[in-house]
C-alpha cells in the first residue's frame, strides 16, 4: 500500500497536481524544511553549522531549509518513524537501516522519474558508477543513492606481524592463492607451518599466534575464497551458506556445507585448536583475539604499494611494530556477481514520509554539483577556521578528530554519511592521492573484473524468506561449533546440522534460487 502511495503521489508531481504546484512539479517558489536524518550524534556546534548551511542554501536553492535528525539510535526507531508518518525527507540508509528489507517495506519512494526529472548529476554519476549505483537498485527502480566513496576496499588479506613475517612461506602462499580461486589444502599447510614456525621460535606475541587465532574471519573469507553468497546473513560468523562457484562453467546453486571446502575447514580448524591456536573460550563468546586479527580487507591505496611477493607494509606505532597485508587474490580472480542490495552500507534515500520529495532530490543534486559543494563541505566539515584548516585546495585537518567526527567533537559528520567523494575535500589522515587512486580503480580496474552470468541480477529472497530463517537458525545453533574446531567430535554435529538444514527447506530455497539464475541468464 505504501508503495503505490508513493508511485502516486511521484505521478502527481510530476504532472504539476500534488502539493499546489502547476505545470512543472516544484518550481521553488514554496517554503519547505527538509529533515535529514543520519545515524549520528547532536554536536556542540551542530545548531551553528546548521545556520550557517541555511545561508548557502537562501542562494542555491531558494525557500529551503535543513533540519538535521542526528540520531545515533536511529536503526531502532526507523520502524517507529516510517508507522507514525515522521517527517523525514532524507535519511542516510544502509549501516543502521538495511536498504533491501526497507524496499520490501514500502519505506522508499522510487527515484527514477525524480532523478530523470530533477538530477542531472546524480543521472551522470549513475551512468559513470553504474556498479555501485546497481547497489541500490530493485528491479530496475533506483530506491537509494550510493555515496560513492574513496575508501574502497580491494582485496582480502593475510595479515602477519613484521616480528614473524620470515616465518611464513610469503611467496608459496601468494602463488597457490593465485593459482586457484578457492583456497587449498596446500594453503591450509602453508598457514599451519606458519603457526607452528611462529610459535616454536619464542618470538611469537602469545596474545598473537599462541593460543590464539581469528578463526571466524579465516571462515568468512579464507574458506569462501571464489563463491558468491546468496542471503542476508546476520552475526560474527556471517551465516550464509546458499552459494555459487563463481568460476564454474554453469552458475550452480549449492550448499557451501556441501562443498569439499567446507570440508577442509572443519578439519584444519579442528586441528588448530587442539594444538592451541583457538581460544578454548571460544564458544562462550570469548573470540580471544582483541584486535589481532589474521584476515583483513586492503585498501586500494595500499594494496597499490604492494612488493613482488603481493606484500604490503602497514607500518606500526615503533620500528618493527607493523603488519604485512598478502594479498589472497589476484585480479583475475576478483569479480563482479550479483548485486547485493545495501552492500556499499551508505546511501541517501526519500523515505515515503517525506514532506517535499521533489525539493529533497534537488538538494541532493545540488550537493553533487560543483556550485554545491561549498554546502556539501559545510555539512560535512562544518566551518573553515573553526572546524577544520585547509592544506590545499582540497585537502583539509580537522581540528579535533582525525577522518571522522565523534561526539566530543565540536562539528564533523563523517563524509561518507552526507554525499559522494568525488566533489568534496580530502580529510587528514587521507590526501589527494586517495582520490586519485580511488577514480583510477573505478575507471579502469574494476570494470575489468570477471562478471559472472549474473552480474546485474538481484536475487528476489523474499520469495524463501521463511526457509532462509529457519536455515539461518540452524546456522546459528551449529555454525560456531563446526569452524572453531571445539567440538570432538564436529563430523556427527555437523550430519546434525545438514539433517536439520535439510527439514528447514534448504532445497526449497535452492531451487528457487536456481530458478531466477536460468530465468536471469535466459533473458
Amino acid at each position: 500500500m505504501k508503495k503505490l502511495l508513493c508511485l502516486i503521489m511521484a505521478i502527481m508531481m510530476l504532472t504539476g497536481i500534488f502539493a499546489g504546484c502547476s505545470g512543472g512539479g516544484d518550481d521553488g517558489s514554496a517554503e519547505a524544511t527538509l529533515y535529514w536524518a543520519m545515524s549520528f550524534y547532536e554536536q556542540q556546534d551542530t545548531a551553528k553549522v546548521t545556520a550557517e548551511i541555511n545561508k548557502l542554501l537562501a542562494d542555491k536553492l531558494p525557500n529551503t531549509k535543513i533540519e538535521f535528525m542526528l540520531d545515533s539510535s536511529m536503526g531502532s526507531k526507523w520502524s517507529l518513524w516510517m508507522a507514525g508518518d515522521t517527517q523525514v525527507d532524507i535519511a542516510n540508509v544502509g549501516m543502521s537501516v538495511d536498504p533491501l528489507t526497507e524496499v520490501e517495506k514500502d519505506s522508499f519512494y522510487p527515484l527514477n522519474d525524480l532523478v530523470d526529472e530533477y538530477a542531472p548529476s546524480i543521472k551522470a554519476e549513475w551512468d559513470k558508477y553504474g556498479i555501485q549505483y546497481a547497489t541500490g537498485m530493485v528491479n530496475g527502480e533506483l530506491y537509494a543513492i550510493p555515496n560513492v566513496q574513496i575508501y574502497i576496499n580491494d582485496t582480502d588479506v593475510f595479515c602477519v606481524p613484521e616480528s614473524l613475517i620470515s616465518y611464513l612461506d610469503t611467496k608459496a602462499l601468494v602463488e597457490e592463492a593465485y593459482k586457484n580461486p578457492t583456497t587449498t589444502e596446500k594453503m591450509y599447510e602453508i598457514v599451519d607451518q606458519y603457526l607452528h614456525a611462529a610459535r616454536d621460535s619464542g618470538k611469537a606475541d602469545s596474545d598473537y599466534v599462541a593460543p590464539l587465532m581469528a578463526i571466524e574471519p579465516m571462515f568468512n573469507t579464507f574458506a569462501r575464497r571464489g563463491f558468491a553468497f546468496v542471503g542476508n546473513g546476520a552475526g560474527g560468523t556471517n551465516q550464509i551458506n546458499i552459494c555459487y562457484r563463481v568460476f564454474a562453467d554453469k552458475l550452480e546453486m549449492i550448499d557451501f556445507y556441501d562443498t569439499e571446502e567446507f570440508k577442509l575447514f572443519m578439519k584444519w580448524a579442528r586441528k588448530w585448536y587442539t594444538e592451541g591456536f583457538i581460544s578454548t573460550d571460544i564458544l562462550s563468546g570469548d573470540a580471544g583475539y582483541g584486535n589481532r586479527n589474521p584476515i583483513a580487507s586492503s585498501y586500494v591505496w595500499d594494496m597499490n604499494l604492494r612488493d613482488k611477493n603481493e606484500m604490503y607494509l602497514k607500518k606500526g606505532s615503533k620500528e618493527g611494530n607493523g603488519t604485512y597485508w598478502i594479498s589472497l587474490q589476484s585480479n583475475d580472480h576478483k569479480f563482479i556477481a550479483d548485486t547485493a542490495v545495501g552492500s556499499l552500507h551508505t546511501y541517501n534515500v526519500i523515505p515515503c514520509t517525506a514532506k517535499h520529495p521533489e525539493r529533497a532530490m534537488k538538494l541532493l543534486e545540488l550537493l553533487r554539483t560543483k556550485e554545491g559543494a561549498d554546502v556539501l563541505n559545510m555539512i560535512c566539515y562544518g566551518i573553515e577556521g573553526e572546524h577544520y584548516e585547509k592544506l590545499s585546495d582540497t585537502e583539509i585537518k580537522a581540528f579535533d578528530y582525525e577522518q571522522q567526527g565523534t561526539s566530543s567533537s565540536k562539528y564533523g559528520i563523517p563524509n561518507w554519511m552526507v554525499g559522494t567523494h568525488l566533489n568534496m575535500y580530502v580529510i587528514s589522515p587521507y590526501t589527494e592521492e586517495t582520490r586519485t587512486r580511488a577514480l583510477d580503480y573505478y575507471e579502469n580496474i574494476q570494470p575489468k573484473f570477471h562478471k559472472t552470468a549474473t552480474y546485474g541480477m538481484a536475487f528476489d529472497t523474499s520469495v524463501v524468506a521463511n526457509n532462509f530463517s529457519q536455515v539461518n537458525s540452524v546456522l546459528s545453533e551449529y555454525q560456531l561449533q563446526l569452524i572453531s574446531g571445539a567440538c570432538a567430535d564436529y563430523e556427527t554435529k555437523y550430519a546434525e546440522a545438514c539433517k536439520k538444514m535439510d527439514a528447514a527447506g534448504v532445497d526449497t530455497i535452492l531451487t528457487e534460487m536456481q530458478k531466477q539464475i536460468d530465468e536471469f541468464i535466459a533473458k
